[in-house]
């Protein structure tokens, strides 16, 4: 190994611990999220629509909450950080919202890992009232969906660290299976 692979070895080493430094135990536990192993993989060079069998993929991570009193500090404070596509007074007289990661990256670099880790880490800066404001809501789900082709017993895991820090921010998991073939079997453009 030349000398120069050796000390850009050692600045990423050096750069993963300072990055996992001023995290919170669970996150720092995470290491690096933005050095963890991406997936699913796809090639670049052939899209889905030019292939006859398509992969199952991870389409994204929503943040979902409800409750009977409106959480408007909470929301704020997450539109900093996170992507708030939606919030709203519903017709059931409750509050609802759908937050997302705000990772710009809409293509093969996204997982659920890293997505919920973003959540998680802007759930730990809030403020006591926006803290206040999440403890009421009595739905706080992280739905992760998929879109489903023709991947045979496909798999995507969480790393136990991070089921353990969905647990602790008393927040549930949810899966969404979005098919992608209409009833008639043919594939949804």
């Amino acid at each position: 190994m030349t000398t120069t692979a050796t000390l850009t070895q050692a600045k990423r080493q050096n750069k993963r611990m300072n990055a996992s430094r001023n995290r919170p135990g669970w996150l720092a536990s995470l290491g690096n999220v933005n050095s963890r192993p991406r997936y699913p993989k796809r090639s670049a060079t052939k899209p889905y629509a030019q292939t006859m069998a398509s992969e199952t993929e991870y389409a994204n991570t929503d943040f979902d909450l409800k409750s009977a009193t409106p959480f408007g500090t909470l929301q704020r404070e997450l539109d900093e950080s996170c992507c708030v596509l939606h919030y709203t007074h519903g017709e059931d007289g409750h509050w609802h919202s759908i937050v997302e990661s705000s990772h710009e990256d809409e293509n093969c670099n996204r997982n659920a890992e890293l997505d919920i880790a973003a959540i998680l880490e802007a759930i730990h800066a809030l403020s006591p009232v926006a803290k206040s404001e999440l403890d009421a809501c009595y739905l706080r789900e992280f739905n992760i969906g998929f879109h489903c082709w023709d991947t045979w017993a496909y798999v995507h895991t969480l790393p136990h660290s991070l089921v353990r820090a969905i647990a602790d921010a008393n927040c549930t998991i949810a899966v969404t299976l979005y098919p992608m073939r209409n009833p008639d079997g043919t594939r949804k453009e």
